[in-house]
């Protein structure tokens, strides 16, 4: 009888939506009964974030998980690490578990580096010598020597991300469960966590792996579990999978504002969002593309910025921006506040895109607003090109323009040809 490293049996998530549990929410809600003027905002509603979900991974097999923002990807995630309880249903991990969830997941900002890694070692059940024994290998590949020793909360995300990644790839694991550790840090880095990465996967680890990147999903994974409302919509093969939920109409449809729930416990939020100049067309690739931004902020962070990423039908980020040099940024204040944030023309050739909105605070644990699942949906088109005078379309990832010249070669003496532009 097979043993597997990793099953889920009908797990489920219920969260009670509506007004607070805390003291003053319940004080208001008690006085508005009390007056008569309950309304149904007073009532709590049911809202399931994961429901029915099975599946079983034999060791040694890598899965990869798809799906929009809030399909239940990373509640599924912490169910598996144990820190969230399902609702309903049962989950069965066989071995050591090791996870990166979150920037700086499992860290304590006051305490330093080394501190954090030690911790993250004996919460994983591994003696001080096994810790000591894979310590130098973690911080040389995090790449934080000359920063061990400073407390985390000093850290930047990119720090902080590299040593998270770095613990849960080196401290023995039987089954890693990792959420979108390929975004970590720059280039270089991202190269060496697709090394690491398959160097776990030839070890014969167990794996699940959260990511935007179809290119990672394809190149680790054995199979692969669509995610969509906190339902499985396809479980099986990585490609046939993959092809499924990118040819999903409803992924990309054209949405040219969008709106945020407040949430009361982050320091700073995006509210609302939209592209001007709002008529539901789709975008011609010749003009700028100019966003509008609603940004509440109740404690200003110093270091959190406002980003803003177009990502394509496969996930890929074809273009990321920031607010990191604007006034807003280096002075924040509470209050409200209208962004603008105006891409160049050419940036993106014609095609259906996504643009996903998020506030980040470099190095610091207190809440921001991420990613979420809703997002702006939009097409763009080329109607006046000279290509598209031939019938022809761009071939790469952008269509901005260059500009040519020519001269006569050397030895000739005609005039030379004036400059061109395309």
């Amino acid at each position: 009888m097979t043993e597997f490293a990793v099953e889920a049996e009908n797990l489920g998530k219920r969260y009670l939506l509506g007004p607070s549990r805390e003291l003053g929410g319940a004080i208001k809600s008690l006085a508005r009964r009390a007056l008569g003027r309950a309304s149904e905002s007073d009532a709590r509603r049911e809202f399931w974030a994961l429901r029915d979900v099975s599946f079983q991974l034999e060791r040694g097999e890598v899965l990869g998980i798809v799906g929009r923002n809030g399909a239940g990807k990373s509640t599924l995630l912490k169910i598996l690490s144990r820190v969230t309880a399902p609702t309903t249903g049962v989950a069965r991990m066989r071995g050591r578990v090791g996870s990166l969830l979150e920037v700086g997941s499992g860290f304590h900002p006051d305490l330093s580096g080394r501190e954090n890694v030690y911790l993250n070692g004996v919460t994983m059940g591994l003696t001080r010598a096994q810790i000591a024994s894979h310590f130098d290998e973690i911080v040389a590949f995090a790449e934080v020597e000359s920063f061990i020793d400073t407390p985390v909360k000093h850290y930047s995300s990119g720090m902080y991300m590299r040593l998270a990644f770095s613990v849960a790839a080196h401290l023995v694991a039987d089954v890693m469960i990792l959420d979108e550790v390929l975004a970590v840090g720059d280039a270089s880095f991202q190269r060496k966590c697709l090394g690491r990465m398959d160097g776990l996967t030839s070890e014969g680890r167990t794996a699940i792996l959260v990511s935007h990147s179809m290119a990672a999903i394809r190149r680790h994974c054995s199979r692969a579990m669509w995610l969509d409302g906190g339902e499985i919509r396809a479980f099986g093969a990585t490609e046939e999978v993959i092809s499924a939920y990118l040819d999903t109409p409803s992924r990309l449809e054209t949405s040219r504002e969008v709106s945020y729930p407040l949430r009361t416990e982050a320091a700073m939020q995006v509210t609302a969002a939209r592209l001007l100049p709002g008529a539901a067309v789709d975008h011609d690739l010749t003009e700028p593309l100019t966003f509008e931004i609603d940004l509440e902020t109740r404690r200003p962070v110093p270091g959190a910025y406002v980003g803003l990423a177009i990502r394509d039908p496969s996930e890929t980020i074809r273009y990321w921006t920031a607010d990191i040099d604007s006034e807003r940024f280096h002075n924040p204040v509470a209050g409200r506040q209208r962004l603008t944030v105006t891409c160049p023309p050419r940036l993106l050739t014609p095609g259906r895109y996504t643009a996903h909105f998020a506030v980040i605070a470099m190095g610091r644990p207190e809440p921001v607003f991420a990613m979420q699942e809703r997002f702006i949906g939009f097409g763009v088109e080329d109607r006046g090109s000279f290509l598209a005078s031939y019938g022809l379309l761009y071939p790469g990832m952008t269509a901005q323009e260059s500009h040519w010249g020519a001269e006569p070669a050397p030895g000739d003496m005609q005039e030379p040809a004036r400059t061109a532009h395309g």
